[in-house]
């Protein structure tokens, strides 16, 4: 990863992509080409940038209890996921707000958790 800025998320046609996935020890944020990036590189305000962290910190939080669980994802850990899934959501509608002339992605975390790489990203447009 390099602190490149904005131009991290250009496309080859010129325009501007972001994905919001969570994984193991990322921010959360990738490129277009699936390259990891940075929250900061993003041109968004503080507070927003916060909550991204805070989100991927979460994810980071809820893979190591399930990791702890053995296998065993009980209720709590289901509905743990599924709130992570909501928040995620939240924050990506939040991103297309502040950036509204980027293309957003969102993968679903508990869906990326089963499915891997071949978890489908939503397109937002709200």
């Amino acid at each position: 990863m390099n602190d490149v800025g904005p131009e991290h998320f250009r496309t080859v046609d010129g325009a501007f992509c972001v994905r919001l996935m969570a994984a193991y020890g990322s921010e959360g944020v990738w490129n277009a080409d699936g390259e990891e990036a940075l929250v900061d590189d993003l041109p968004i305000d503080p507070e927003l940038a916060g909550r991204l962290q805070e989100w991927q910190e979460a994810f980071d939080a809820l893979e190591d209890r399930a990791a702890e669980s053995d296998g065993r994802a009980g209720a709590a850990l289901r509905a743990a996921w599924s709130k992570l899934a909501e928040d995620g959501l939240a924050l990506a509608r939040a991103l297309k707000q502040a950036l509204p002339d980027w293309t957003v992605l969102y993968v679903d975390p508990a869906l990326a958790r089963e499915a891997g790489e071949q978890a489908q990203a939503t397109s937002i447009t709200d």
